[in-house]
């Protein structure tokens, strides 16, 4: 095989690190090989506004898979949109998809802070009725996704950051901001791939931030590229002590409300992403080893795309439920109550449209037969005028068979009268 063909291969095909080139062709001398399959890739790469500690930015190749990546999403983003701003205000199906959502986010945070919870405290935290300290995380983080659906366009600053770490610590004001030592603390790390990575050294995290801020904010960028790029960073940088990954949530779901998807952000379960090892782990650090973003990119696309499918797939399912539902409780709120905890908002339990049935029309009764009357059939013949007496007994004759043909009811006797 050519060394071209390689190149497609090993990039257009699977993007392959150079372990996984050596794997595929049974050998470790591939050097020659590496350095074609780098030089392809470059003339594909863009540099990206955000970098590594020794500012080397990180680079993204633009091959025809990641540029269907970017595309594809906001089809992805178009079909939440549409779904959730179908769903009535108040309704069973609004209901069950946001307590859902909620619930598989809020799962996931705990997961990744070694939290158990049962369904029933998850639920019990959604509606304001858990208070237990022990999952005090969690209540924290559900305080700020709220805050988060009642706020309008945010821009990413160091003053949203800090408005929502507030709320993770649980304070009503900050006694420190950034993380001030560098620490191998297990608080400043994520749980999941921990081992990776401790965090930039702390001279280095206001001015990385601030990069990752413009990186956030500009809408030029593709908002996959953002999104993943975001996630990664707050990995990398590990700008707090504490609660990095959950920040990092809030920040890409504020960006998804500014793309459009308003309140619908919150309840995408992007925190989905944040239990998944291999994207904080091998990927990570042949992404640091690299500087090459793209095998970030590509495995974070298939998380966040997982993301999207979640909630859409349950959009349609608690349609059909819900229709399910409305169809066999009708107006019956106790019913309702007893199925889903609350009494349905008026209006909300929508009946079934059922065609009105039209009554029968009433049966044609048969009429009287209308039988027009008989009218005399006149000849058509044209006779003379001579009078009887100047005709033949044969012309006599024909004038009667002509009358008695004339006339069905003049009897044969009448018309040799007449004639005569």
């Amino acid at each position: 095989m050519a060394n071209s063909d390689l190149n497609i291969k090993f990039t257009n095909g699977n993007y392959m690190t150079r372990m996984e080139v050596a794997k595929s062709l049974g050998t470790n001398l591939i050097d020659q090989i590496w350095r074609e399959i780098l030089s392809y890739r470059r003339g594909m790469s863009v540099e990206l506004p955000i970098y590594d500690n020794a500012r080397f930015h990180f680079t993204l190749t633009q091959t025809p898979k990641v540029i269907s990546l970017m595309s594809d999403i906001s089809v992805r983003i178009n079909n939440c949109i549409n779904g959730f701003d179908k769903l009535m205000e108040g309704s069973i199906a609004k209901y069950t998809l946001t307590h859902d959502m909620l619930k598989l986010a809020l799962r996931c945070i705990a997961k990744i802070n070694g939290i158990d919870v049962s369904e029933i405290t998850l639920q019990n935290i959604v509606e304001h009725k858990c208070n237990d300290s022990q999952y005090q995380v969690v209540i924290n983080y559900y305080n700020a996704l709220e805050k988060l659906s009642k706020a309008s366009y945010e821009v990413i600053s160091e003053e949203f950051l800090a408005n929502y770490y507030a709320i993770l610590k649980g304070q009503e004001e900050l006694t420190s901001f950034y993380r001030v030592n560098d620490t191998d603390s297990p608080s400043s790390k994520y749980l999941v791939g921990a081992e990776y990575n401790n965090g930039v050294q702390v001279h280095l995290i206001e001015n990385m931030m601030n990069s990752l801020f413009d990186f956030a904010n500009d809408r030029s960028q593709p908002i996959l590229v953002r999104i993943i790029g975001t996630i990664f960073m707050f990995n990398y940088i590990k700008p707090f002590e504490d609660f990095n990954s959950e920040l990092s949530m809030i920040v890409v779901k504020a960006m998804l409300s500014s793309a459009g998807l308003n309140l619908a952000s919150v309840y995408i379960p992007m925190e989905q992403i944040l239990i998944n090892r291999e994207f904080f782990g091998e990927i990570s650090r042949e992404v640091l080893k690299s500087r090459d973003f793209t095998y970030a990119f590509l495995k974070g696309a298939d998380l966040v795309n997982g993301s999207f499918d979640t909630i859409i797939d349950r959009i349609v399912q608690v349609n059909a439920r819900a229709l399910e539902n409305t169809i066999n409780m009708g107006d019956n709120p106790k019913k309702f109550k007893e199925e889903f905890g609350f009494e349905p908002e008026e209006g909300t339990i929508e009946k079934p449209y059922v065609e009105p049935v039209k009554p029968a029309p009433e049966p044609i009764k048969p009429s009287s037969p209308v039988v027009a009357p008989v009218q005399p059939v006149v000849s058509k013949k044209v006779y003379d005028d001579r009078p009887t007496s100047d005709l033949s007994e044969k012309e006599l004759k024909a004038r009667e068979i002509d009358m008695l043909e004339s006339d069905p009811y003049i009897k044969k006797a009448q018309a040799h009268f007449y004639v005569r």
